[in-house]
């Protein structure tokens, strides 16, 4: 998406329009291996660059409201999010045509806990993890801890 002003208010947002073009990155990388004794092993990397952040202020206007203002647009940019997630499997055959699937997942397998969102308002809380509506870490600023999960899937 284009970050440039799509439907300027005034004259000086359609001529001064100083946003710097943004890039955004990706990597992935997937594969499955067998392992000894029928275990079977899938893994998948995925490594993406954050996405930029601005940088706002609240300010009063003429009919003494307050409003929100972008200060910077372009004040930073959130941390790459590198994710790498595990499965080890086996299937066994309990009849005929019938087979069960045991499973493990890791997610997150080296634990990250970089931060997705954090507040942008000018003031005591700035760049803490969380969302302007909140002062406090909201649980969606951060990346989830690594999580192990058991399955068992039956196929008939």
């Amino acid at each position: 998406a284009d970050p440039k002003n799509a439907t300027p208010q005034n004259p000086n947002a359609e001529f001064y329009n100083w946003e710097l073009e943004r890039w955004n990155y990706g990597v992935k990388i997937n594969g499955n291996y067998d392992l000894p004794w029928g275990i079977g092993f899938a893994s998948t990397f995925n490594a993406q660059s954050g996405e930029y952040y601005s940088r706002t202020a609240q300010m009063r206007n003429a009919l003494n409201s307050t409003v929100t203002i972008v200060a910077d647009y372009n004040a930073g940019r959130y941390e790459w999010v590198k994710l790498w997630d595990n499965r080890f499997s086996k299937s066994f055959k309990v009849g005929n045509g019938r087979t069960l699937q045991a499973s493990l997942d890791i997610y997150n397998t080296m634990n990250v806990s970089t931060v997705l969102t954090q507040i942008t308002l000018t003031g005591p809380n700035y760049l803490k993890p969380g969302t302007a509506a909140s002062s406090a870490a909201t649980a969606t600023a951060i990346i989830p801890a690594r999580i192990m999960r058991f399955g068992l899937k039956y196929t008939f």
